[in-house]
């Protein structure tokens, strides 16, 4: 930042900018012995900022999962959902299909991501919860679920659950 400006070392701490080093033995060293990677910086200008952090997840993937592995209690997600709809309705190709034909297609849901915690399973049908309580129905033939980690699934759920909370006692008091 000082060199972009065309500070010297000295007028640079004295207008405050902070004083960076990156510690790379501790990068390395943090990368072998707790297999993510963690970059460690010595900031030597002190920064006042009042934030809340949240505790420290690591990164996970969501595997997809089908309907008879899914247990009650799990977290879930809707990845994908499909759509069938009759051929006539479809006039985006040069292709001639039959009026009786249907055409599937995939899409992204809007609360694709949203953790849901299974209640109930009776195939084809897995009954969730949301964050917000609100139970869903989910058929396992038209949506695509993924089982996701269930530590981050937990601290994401009551994120939303208090943030619901929030939005509905700001309602309740207008």
């Amino acid at each position: 930042m000082r060199q972009i400006l065309g500070l010297s070392r000295r007028k640079a701490a004295k207008r405050g900018f902070p004083r960076i080093r990156l510690n790379l033995a501790g990068i390395i060293g943090v990368a072998a012995s707790r297999s993510r990677f963690v970059a460690r910086c010595d900031v030597t200008h002190r920064l006042n900022m009042k934030t809340k952090s949240l505790p420290q997840l690591e990164p996970s993937a969501a595997a997809t999962v089908a309907g008879e592995d899914i247990a009650c209690g799990e977290y879930v997600s809707v990845l994908n959902e499909r759509v069938d709809l009759p051929s006539y309705l479809w006039d985006c190709c040069g292709a001639s299909l039959s009026p009786h034909e249907m055409v599937s297609l995939r899409f992204i849901p809007e609360n694709a991501g949203q953790p849901l915690k299974v209640i109930g399973v009776c195939l084809p049908f897995v009954y969730a919860k949301a964050p917000t309580g609100q139970m869903t129905t989910i058929d396992t033939r038209r949506m695509q679920l993924v089982r996701l980690n269930r530590k981050c699934a937990k601290v994401v759920w009551k994120q939303l659950q208090s943030s619901a909370k929030q939005q509905s006692e700001s309602a309740t008091l207008r």
